[in-house]
C-alpha cells in the first residue's frame, strides 16, 4: 500500500509541476493569474508594413499555433472580420486614431492593448513604430515581443530568459512551454 501512494503522489507531482522552466507563482503574474484568449485570434495588419514584415507575422502566427491546443491564430483580410490589429505606424499616426494612448505610445516601439471580458481577451491591438523600429534595426523582434503580449502575458520584476526580456527573435524553450501551458486543453 505505501508503494501505490509513493507511486501515485510521484505521479501526481509530474502531472501537476511538469513545467521545469517557470514556477506557478512566476506563470501566474506574467499571465495576471491565466487571463488568455478562448476564441480564435484573428489578425489584420494596417499600416506601412513591408514583405518582411508580414513574413514575421506569419511565421509567429505558424509558431503560436504549434504551441496552442485551444484556439487557432490566423490573419485575415477585412478589419472588420479581425479582433485583432496590428498597427505599422509612426506615434503621430497612431495617436491620432487612438487619442487617449498617447502617454503609452511616445519614447517605445510597440506596445499592445488588451480588451477584456472577465478573465477573457475578446479583442487587441498593438502598435509597432515604424520609424523607430527602422531606426534600431528590430521591427521583426518587436513584432514577435509584442504579439507574446497580445496572447496574454506582461513583464514581471527579475523575469528571465524570455522573449520578454530583451530583443530576440527566437522564443526560448520557457516561452514555449510558458504559451504551451497557457493554452492547453
Amino acid at each position: 500500500m505505501k508503494k501505490i501512494l509513493l507511486s501515485l503522489l510521484f505521479l501526481n507531482s509530474i502531472v501537476c509541476f511538469s513545467q521545469k522552466n517557470f514556477t506557478t507563482d512566476e506563470f501566474n503574474s506574467i499571465t495576471n493569474n491565466g487571463e488568455k484568449w478562448k476564441k480564435d485570434i484573428k489578425f489584420f495588419m494596417y499600416g506601412k508594413y513591408t514583405k518582411e514584415d508580414s513574413l514575421t507575422v506569419v511565421k509567429t502566427i505558424n509558431e503560436f499555433n504549434d504551441l496552442i491546443e485551444i484556439i487557432t491564430l490566423k490573419l485575415v483580410s477585412d478589419i472588420d472580420s479581425s479582433n485583432s490589429v496590428i498597427y505599422f505606424l509612426s506615434d503621430s499616426e497612431y495617436i491620432k486614431l487612438y487619442p487617449s494612448s498617447e502617454s503609452g505610445v511616445r519614447n517605445s516601439i510597440g506596445l499592445t492593448s488588451k480588451y477584456f471580458v472577465f478573465k477573457d481577451i475578446v479583442k487587441s491591438r498593438v502598435h509597432i513604430d515604424i520609424i523607430e523600429c527602422t531606426k534600431y534595426h528590430c521591427t521583426s523582434s518587436t513584432i514577435i515581443h509584442e504579439m507574446f503580449h497580445l496572447l496574454g502575458f506582461r513583464h514581471i520584476d527579475g523575469e528571465k530568459n524570455s522573449i520578454l526580456k530583451g530583443h530576440t527573435e527566437v522564443l526560448t524553450e520557457k516561452d514555449k512551454e510558458m504559451i504551451s501551458y497557457l493554452y492547453k486543453q
